[in-house]
């Protein structure tokens, strides 16, 4: 089965690096983008909010401004209504006083009300809209209702208006609070059954008949005309593209833009969109408030495309109105695209802006992400080269060519894993070679004195590393000391020799004297010893080693190397026991056991 190639350790933190920078990217840009959109629409909403304000103030504005027109002028047609009709009854009240004042003691009340409201019955004005009617206020009835006797000899209360409330009850009321007073009804007739005519009028109370005299008008054809003269006026108005409509409670269009709609039901029109905007108008108008917005699609008298449009509507109930003002929102549609293209040019700007940071990033991100990949395949390189050769060699890791600081701790480790390799093979070594030395001290029977003290020497210098060494004999006594082998220089197969048999008392032997004063090894790594005690040595350098090996408790022989590369050790000590404390010791009681010891004190005296 092939193996899927594994990914290197050099190149992750490079492929890393490019998905975290992709991912990064990604997420930024996403973020900016919902920023971005947020922005934007919160820009539209409000550009959306202050335009809509806007023409909310515009259409309600219309709407008030075309209320009041209406009130002014029903205001001023009452007030002329109410002048002429005020006239009309102190011209009727004047007619009574004087009939009272001359026939009142000649003739009953009852006889001069019937005078006063027979002068009374034919007056008329205004195109016979004007008429005269009066009753008693005791009895609550009518007797003269000039405009139609249906009425006359009937009790006020029994008559109401469409809303079901009688009529004439409050005159009855106003005279005997007030004495005089305006009064507004709405009659039905009986030649016109269903249909009420909109009446007013003015009352005043005639004591000496317990008489209400009053004049009254229909006005029904004023507020016709006054109706004709605000539709009139709703057509004519063009004020900054506002459109005004009217429509009856009950839908019946009365003024429209369009005139073909005119006496169709508010329920037909429909916006562009397929919307019932007319019922939603006249719902709105009908509702609890009266009055209302809505928004809907259409095209106004000043446009031929569809757009966005405002109307609102409110209802007048004195004529049983809903009066509406429609308004294109053509502006805030333009301010909307104008703002639109604003924040494409500005995101298309910050896009290629934030694409060329993001790219320049990515390469600086990218670059020093495989900058740092070579380095560390570099430091990988390095160890691999180093384990492929630390088998056969003692090389070591530059710890100057590793860049980071776990690199630098592994070569740290790799190198002490060398030092204590390189420790173990010279141990090795070590034992290796005192066990070939007594191997051949053990087959270095018929070989002489001098050649055993000079194998050991040099086999001591061998070992332990140095560049000099020596072997020094004790006397029985301790007193004395002979040099019985020197090395200088050693190396292997040459060595540098001094005269054999000096002999020195111990008091004068220099480092071997001082090793057998103190009985036990001398290791001095970093002294400074004076040049008259360094014997055997013209020099020591800075480290040197002196072992004196017993036997018996008694210093026989005193072993001693220096100049070493390194600085020595206790294991450097037990290297020479064994090379010489088993073979050297019996060989110097054999040399005692001849003589040498007597000949060494005779050498020194001769000295």
């Amino acid at each position: 089965m092939r193996r899927k190639p594994k990914l290197s350790l050099s190149s992750a933190p490079f492929y890393v690096s490019i998905l975290v920078i992709i991912a990064l990217g990604a997420f930024v840009g996403l973020f900016w983008s919902l920023h971005e959109y947020q922005a934007y629409q919160a820009s539209i909403d409000n550009i959306r909010g202050n335009y809509q304000s806007l023409y909310r103030q515009r259409v309600r504005g219309e709407i008030s401004r075309l209320v009041d027109f209406i009130e002014f002028e029903r205001t001023q047609a009452y007030a002329e209504t109410e002048d002429e009709i005020r006239q009309k009854v102190q011209t009727a009240h004047t007619i009574a006083s004087h009939m009272y004042r001359f026939y009142g003691d000649e003739l009953t009340s009852e006889t001069l009300r019937a005078m006063v409201a027979e002068i009374l019955r034919p007056i008329r004005w205004q195109n016979g809209k004007g008429y005269y009617f009066a009753g008693l206020v005791s009895d609550a009835r009518l007797e003269l209702f000039a405009d139609d006797p249906y009425f006359e000899g009937k009790e006020l209360s029994i008559h109401t208006d469409q809303r079901g409330n009688p009529f004439f009850a409050g005159i009855i009321e106003l005279v005997v609070e007030k004495g005089a007073g305006v009064i507004h009804f709405d009659l039905e007739k009986p030649a016109f059954p269903g249909r009420y005519f909109s009446t007013y009028g003015f009352v005043k109370y005639f004591a000496p008949f317990d008489w209400f005299i009053g004049a009254g008008l229909d006005i029904e054809d004023t507020q016709t005309l006054l109706r004709e003269e605000v539709l009139s006026r709703m057509r004519d108005l063009r004020d900054g593209g506002v459109e005004v409509f009217a429509f009856r409670d009950d839908g019946t269009i009365i003024s429209y833009d369009d005139e073909i709609m005119v006496g169709r039901s508010i329920r037909e029109v429909f916006d562009d969109a397929g919307a019932a905007s007319g019922a939603l108008m006249l719902a709105a108008a009908t509702g609890p408030e009266k009055e209302g917005f809505l928004g809907y699609r259409g095209t106004g008298r000043d446009s031929s495309q569809s757009g966005r449009r405002l109307a609102f509507v409110k209802t007048y109930d004195e004529w049983g109105w809903i009066i509406g003002a429609a308004i294109g929102m053509d502006a805030m549609e333009r301010a909307i695209a104008s703002e639109t293209a604003t924040y494409r040019q500005i995101s298309f700007r910050n896009v290629a802006a934030f694409v060329v940071l993001f790219i320049i990033a990515v390469g600086l991100l990218l670059y020093s992400s495989y900058v740092y990949s070579r380095k560390i395949k570099a430091g990988l390189i390095l160890f691999t080269d180093f384990f492929r050769a630390a088998a056969d060699s003692n090389i070591k890791i530059d710890r100057q060519a590793l860049v980071f600081a776990e690199f630098e701790e592994l070569g740290v480790l790799a190198n002490q894993m060398v030092e204590d390799r390189v420790t173990k093979e010279r141990r090795l070594m070590r034992n290796e070679l005192r066990l070939d030395t007594l191997l051949r001290l053990g087959a270095m029977d018929k070989r002489s004195l001098q050649d055993i003290y000079d194998f050991i020497v040099q086999r001591a210098v061998l070992i332990s590393g140095s560049r000099r060494g020596y072997l020094a004999m004790v006397n029985s006594n301790q007193r004395y000391l002979s040099l019985c082998g020197y090395v200088d220089e050693q190396r292997a197969d040459s060595h540098s020799r001094l005269p054999h048999n000096i002999t020195r008392a111990v008091d004068e032997g220099g480092l071997p004297a001082l090793a057998v004063q103190r009985g036990r090894p001398l290791v001095c790594n970093d002294c400074a010893i004076p040049a008259h005690q360094t014997f055997p040595y013209q020099r020591t350098g800075d480290y040197h080693c002196d072992v004196p090996l017993l036997d018996g408790g008694r210093v026989v022989l005193v072993v001693g190397v220096a100049g070493g590369g390194e600085p020595y050790q206790e294991a450097d000590v037990r290297q020479f026991d064994p090379a010489g404390g088993r073979h050297v010791a019996p060989c110097a009681e054999n040399v005692r056991g001849r003589g040498d010891g007597q000949a060494g004190e005779k050498n020194y005296r001769g000295q």
